[in-house]
């Protein structure tokens, strides 16, 4: 799972995951949408922070400037208030994960495209397109939210929920 430097799953791992499951070739759209999914079945309301609205946020921060806004609130080149904010929050009810205190743990998810891969002449797979990586600033989020108590977690297949959910 995680290691000294980022204490819940961060890293890709190729042999964690079904090459025949890789070879659909997944996007981080799908991969999204899985999770979100299976969030709602386990009873985890959780939503899209990003998901893709960049000419609606384009005209809303042009808006804001137009208004006077501070260029303070507009950092971040996904338009986020906060650089590397992930890409799916919720909060964990305490019905779902039963621990010994009595409100929701914080949820915050970076998702990232899984490693793409093809059947190879020679048999076995190969590469097509490498796995998406947490950007620095991503990472300084998830650390930021883990010390301070939240669920974290880098998610290539809805399967890695299993291992970042409590």
């Amino acid at each position: 799972m995680g290691d000294a430097d980022h204490p819940y799953l961060w890293r890709w791992d190729r042999s964690r995951y079904k090459a025949s499951w890789l070879c659909l070739r997944p996007s981080e759209d799908d991969v999204q949408a899985a999770c979100l999914s299976k969030l709602s079945f386990l009873g985890i309301p959780a939503m899209p922070v990003d998901a893709g609205a960049k000419l609606l946020r384009g005209r809303a921060y042009g808006a804001l400037r137009r208004a006077g806004a501070s260029t303070a609130c507009l950092k971040g080149q996904t338009g986020a208030g906060f650089a590397g904010l992930a890409d799916i929050i919720g909060v964990i009810p305490r019905s779902v994960h039963r621990l010994d205190f009595p409100w929701g743990i914080p949820l915050f998810l970076e998702v990232k495209a899984p490693e793409h891969l093809e059947p190879s002449p020679g048999g076995g797979f190969r590469q097509v397109e490498a796995a998406g990586k947490p950007s620095a600033q991503q990472l300084g989020f998830l650390d930021a939210m883990h010390g301070a108590g939240a669920c974290v977690g880098l998610i290539w297949s809805v399967d890695d929920l299993q291992e970042v959910l409590p």
